[in-house]
């Protein structure tokens, strides 16, 4: 059974097929019945490879000048800072998004760098909050490790963020989790919807389902009240090298565009992860809002 388990989930909760690179950039966006979503950070990796500059020595430069001045004009100047953008284009769909933000940082290297004690970040949030978007949690890359791991990454989030800490929304750092107890972590936490299951370094359903489902609780045998809303396609997994390496645009969109056939055949979700990092391309930026347009063709947004 163990391995059955392992062959249907064959990198959840296993470090080696996921820790190739480090992942800091973790706000998320998630949409309903569209089912986008991107991740979003304060402040996001900045390790994402060549792909960024092609053979192009002006982005070079440029990518180097602006890393130059951050420092300096940071109060003023943010690369990361896309959430003003991301709300005033999602309302061109109706669509209301959710960011996920880490609570605890435990794992220095792979956990994301922002601190919730920053007013800054509080700043961030509130905003959010204000502009009717809505804010989730990301349980940390250690969260699976132990039974109470989730849950205190939950309080965490409850105790920075207060009112605009409600959220029952979930999804794991580096979609890292033990399919046997998972279910039973999530309840334990309170939580009401997840979005983890997806493949980090490939795309397609990972449970060959595009609808979302309660998640079973394979411990207790039994059914949990954790809707899980499946993600086909995450853009660190296409265009990042050591992964499917994927670097053109119209590549990056064809590969993304295949899942939504299996959508408008079988009904569902298309759910999409993409980091903040990557919106500061103009490239990937209109990409990601044409993968956005077309797929809310497929239904409302909530």
């Amino acid at each position: 059974f163990p391995v059955t388990i392992q062959a249907r989930f064959p990198s959840h909760g296993y470090a080696p097929l996921y820790h190739a690179r480090p992942q800091h950039t973790h706000l998320c966006t998630q949409y309903g019945q569209l089912g986008g979503s991107a991740c979003a950070g304060a402040h996001g990796d900045q390790s994402l490879g060549s792909y960024r500059f092609g053979n192009s020595m002006g982005r070079v430069v440029k990518e180097l000048l602006r890393l130059s001045l951050f420092p300096i004009f940071k109060e003023r100047i943010d690369p990361f800072n896309h959430f003003e953008w991301m709300l005033h284009e999602n309302a061109n769909f109706n669509s209301s998004p959710v960011f996920y933000v880490c609570p605890v940082i435990q794992h220095r290297e792979f956990d994301p760098k922002y601190d919730l004690l920053d007013k800054k970040i509080h700043v961030i949030m509130e905003w959010i909050t204000n502009k009717k978007g809505s804010i989730g949690c990301l349980s940390n890359y250690s969260s699976s490790q132990s039974m109470q791991g989730i849950t205190a990454n939950w309080k965490s989030f409850h105790e920075h963020l207060g009112q605009q800490g409600e959220s029952k929304k979930n999804r794991q750092h580096f979609q890292r989790f033990q399919p046997f107890n998972f279910a039973e972590q999530l309840m334990l936490a309170g939580v009401k919807e997840d979005s983890s299951v997806g493949y980090t370094d490939r795309t397609g359903w990972r449970t060959s389902c595009s609808l979302p489902y309660f998640l079973f609780d394979i411990k207790n045998k039994k059914i949990s009240n954790v809707l899980e809303i499946p993600f086909c396609a995450m853009d660190q997994a296409i265009i990042t090298p050591r992964y499917m390496n994927i670097v053109s645009p119209e590549k990056v969109m064809a590969e993304m565009e295949k899942w939504m056939k299996d959508v408008e055949r079988y009904g569902g979700v298309y759910c999409l992860v993409w980091h903040n990092d990557t919106f500061q391309y103009p490239f990937y930026r209109n990409t990601y809002w044409k993968l956005v347009k077309k797929a809310s063709l497929l239904g409302e947004c909530r």
